[in-house]
Order: C-alpha cells, then sequence, then structure tokens
C-alpha cells in the first residue's frame, strides 16, 4: 500500500512537471531596453544634471535597420520649445537653438561608437516636460561605411581654393542643399569636419533634424544625407540629379540639374551665406 502511494505521488509530480507554461505577456515578450544606451542616457543624466532631470529606459522602434528610442525629461526651460505662430522667426530661432544643442548633446562620439559596437543603425532621443509633452527630438546615425568618394575640392591646391574665393566650402554647401531641398540658408548650421562640411537644419514641418555631408569637386557638389541607412555621396553617378556652383563677380551660383537641363537656379552674395 505505501509503494502504492509513493508511486502515485511520483506520476502526479510527473505530470506536473510537464505541465505547460503560460505563454509571455506581449510586455514580457516585447524587445524593450537597450543596457548599452541606458548606461550611456544614464551617464549623460549625470553629466548634465541642470538640463535633464531623468529618462526612461530605451525601446526598440525598429527591428530592420535596428533603430532605439530613449525618452528623457526636462524641468529647465532653456531645453524646453514653445509653441510659435506663423512668421516668429525669433520663436522659430530659438526652438531651433534649443533643438541643435540637444542634438549635439544626445548624439556624441561615443553614443556612435556604441552604436557600431551593438549594431544599432539609429539612436533618437526625446525630450519631454513634466506633463509628458514632447519637445526636442535628436537623432543619431551610426557612422556610416567608408566611401570611395571621388576627389573633393577642398582636398586639393590652396590655387584652387582660390576659385570660389570670396566663399567658403561650407557656405557653397549650405546654398547648394537649400537650393536642393527649397530650403533657407539662414536656418542651417554648418561647420568643416575632417574636410567634409557637415550641415545641419531643423525641418520645419516636423521638427526633425536634417543632417548632411558635402564635398566639392571641380564645380560639383556632391551630398551625403546622414539619415539614409546604405547612403552615397550623391551627384557622383552619372544618373543623379547634378548641382553645379560657380563664381563670378563675387557672387555664388548654383544650379540643379536633370539630365542635362537646368530645373533651378539661385545666387547668393557673400552677405547672404552666414559662415556659421
Amino acid at each position: 500500500m505505501k509503494n502504492k502511494f509513493l508511486a502515485l505521488v511520483l506520476l502526479s509530480l510527473a505530470f506536473a512537471g510537464c505541465e505547460k507554461k503560460e505563454a509571455p505577456s506581449a510586455v514580457e515578450s516585447e524587445r524593450v531596453g537597450n543596457i548599452s544606451l541606458d548606461a550611456y542616457a544614464d551617464e549623460l543624466v549625470k553629466r548634465n544634471s541642470a538640463q535633464i532631470a531623468s529618462f526612461a529606459p530605451s525601446f526598440e522602434t525598429l527591428h530592420s535597420p535596428l533603430s532605439y528610442l530613449t525618452v528623457f525629461q526636462s524641468n529647465d526651460p532653456n531645453m524646453l520649445t514653445s509653441e510659435v505662430k506663423q512668421g516668429d522667426s525669433a520663436g522659430f530661432t530659438r526652438n531651433s537653438g534649443i533643438t541643435l544643442r540637444w542634438q549635439q548633446m544626445y548624439c556624441s562620439d561615443a553614443l556612435q561608437s556604441l552604436m557600431q559596437r551593438e549594431g544599432i543603425a539609429l539612436a533618437s532621443g526625446q525630450i519631454v516636460d513634466a506633463s509628458g509633452k514632447k519637445h526636442s527630438l535628436a537623432m543619431c546615425v551610426a557612422n556610416q561605411p567608408k566611401s570611395s568618394s571621388p576627389p573633393a575640392l577642398n582636398d586639393a591646391s590652396p590655387d584652387k581654393l582660390a576659385d570660389i574665393a570670396p566663399f567658403s566650402i561650407v557656405q557653397i554647401c549650405k546654398a547648394g542643399l537649400a537650393l536642393m531641398y527649397g530650403r533657407d540658408p539662414a536656418i542651417m548650421t554648418a561647420r568643416l569636419n575632417n574636410k567634409q562640411a557637415q550641415v545641419t537644419y531643423i525641418r520645419a514641418n516636423d521638427d526633425k533634424v536634417m543632417s548632411y555631408r558635402c564635398l566639392l569637386d571641380n564645380g560639383y557638389l556632391l551630398t551625403w544625407d546622414d539619415s539614409i541607412a546604405g547612403a552615397r555621396w550623391y551627384g557622383s553617378e552619372p544618373g543623379d540629379t547634378k548641382l553645379t556652383y560657380q563664381v563670378k563677380r563675387r557672387r555664388l551660383i548654383l544650379q540643379d540639374v536633370i539630365n542635362g537641363k537646368v530645373n533651378a537656379e539661385k545666387s547668393y552674395s557673400l552677405s547672404e551665406i552666414s559662415l556659421d
């Protein structure tokens, strides 16, 4: 009898061990968080505690290309954008400056190195206030692969650079992108980075930070869109739209050429394009 009872107990335990486990909940199965990104966010908050109060764990927004978003809360008025009315240039300039500062604060060399190591294509940092209202959004793209780009004018000898005087490479890149995308060069910030011009601006319709790189190549302007995965130097292929530039009588003349025909043309004086 005792042996029979023991056998029943063992049989019950066996069935219990084979019992089917419940499927994980949607929250448990969701790919939430990236430890490295969260560690970066934590360090960012500690270094900038006066501007950023806290952050929420990152979460995956897209699996391919792998993208994450981290939400940061700020109580600092200087980090929060404000509603602006049509034609309020001062308000727009203030908002653009806030967003650009956040972009520069968030998208650092350290973050890009982390992204390359983790295989992350895009990391975004969203600023919200205490009520949860969204403000600036910073977007960081992992460094693009090495490009077999054509020779750049800024790699040439100084006498060739004299051909664009009194304009700089940065000014020509801003003007070319303004013509290509129908923007005002005044909203753009640019700097020379590793012999390329790096140009950023805030797109007005959605407050997205746009980032481009430019090269001058013997009268042609080549562009690289940082927001595109697998980007290339646009303007280098025979079928591409061409952006041409030349300086005549101290005016910069740009043309957007499609299949050999001028689609748009714009000229600028030196004072119409800022250096920054």
